[in-house]
């Protein structure tokens, strides 16, 4: 019996052939299966407001899965003084933030590795009194954070527009088939009735939008804007949105890496590992 190069032996039809060859070399069947799937988003987001200044932002979520990536984008009209001091459930990891001055505005972006455990709401608590609007995905299909956690890259415009454009990303890792989210978020006031934007970049959809609350100055309320798009590439750079109303916005792209291939095998081939000599 012979012994493959990875130490394992593998048996079909009774003749030993090295691990996914033929006798005469030709592949009969690829060690892993291909390109995974894309990371899908599962359901519907959820949107949350905290319409009133406060530091205790309550936060609807979906359900969580076993193995399953959670994104929570947390826009807050306050800047760089604003800071997040716990999470009243579970734990969330922070990977990116932008922020437009001190008393501005800005969006922190934390993700977590589902086990089920989750709550369908949690709150968020802020150092500071303010105003929030929160966005939350639940993706099947992503690798797992501890392998490789999403990626983001920011931007925050010097000037006011109605087209607001997300900046490029180019992820570790070369090509894969990648799930980009874009988002904007803007310093000012909307009403939270779904209509503020009114077209997001080519080929990405839906728009998910959610604001702070009806009324106000341009300085007591922010809004949230994010849509998504699965593509194969090494680089993705995001076309502008559409909205309601020429405002400085901070902006960003982020870059959900798919899970690995699983390690497959054609029907039939037995493989088994090597035992030591007696």
């Amino acid at each position: 019996m012979k012994r493959t190069r990875s130490g394992l032996y593998v048996h079909q039809n009774d003749i030993v052939r090295p691990v996914g060859y033929r006798r005469d070399g030709s592949p009969i069947w690829p060690i892993s299966g291909g390109n995974p799937d894309f990371p899908v988003v599962v359901g519907t987001p959820t949107e949350s407001s905290t319409t009133t200044d406060g530091t205790a932002h309550t936060i609807a979520r979906p359900a969580g899965v076993a193995g399953q990536l959670s994104l929570v984008l947390f826009a807050h009209d306050s800047g760089t003084d604003l800071n997040v001091t716990a999470f009243s459930e579970e734990t969330y990891t922070q990977f990116f933030r932008v922020d437009r001055l001190a008393g501005g505005w800005g969006t922190i972006g934390y993700y977590r590795w589902e086990d089920a455990t989750e709550d369908t709401s949690f709150t968020i608590t802020t150092d500071d009194s303010e105003k929030s609007c929160t966005i939350v995905y639940s993706i099947s299909g992503a690798a797992n954070p501890a392998t490789q956690p999403p990626e983001a890259t920011t931007m925050t415009a010097g000037s006011g527009s109605a087209s607001p454009d997300p900046p490029s990303i180019t992820p570790t890792g070369g090509t894969k088939d990648y799930l980009f989210i874009a988002g904007v978020n803007q310093d000012g006031e909307e009403a939270n009735d779904d209509t503020w934007t009114s077209a997001v970049p080519a080929n990405y959809g839906p728009a998910r939008q959610t604001t702070s609350g009806t009324g106000g100055a341009t300085g007591t309320n922010t809004s949230l804007v994010t849509a998504e798009r699965a593509l194969t590439a090494a680089s993705e750079d995001p076309g502008t949105f559409t909205v309601a109303q020429a405002l400085t916005y901070n902006a960003f792209t982020i870059a959900i890496h798919p899970a690995p291939p699983a390690i497959s095998y054609p029907p039939g081939l037995l493989v088994t590992a090597p035992r030591r000599a007696a």
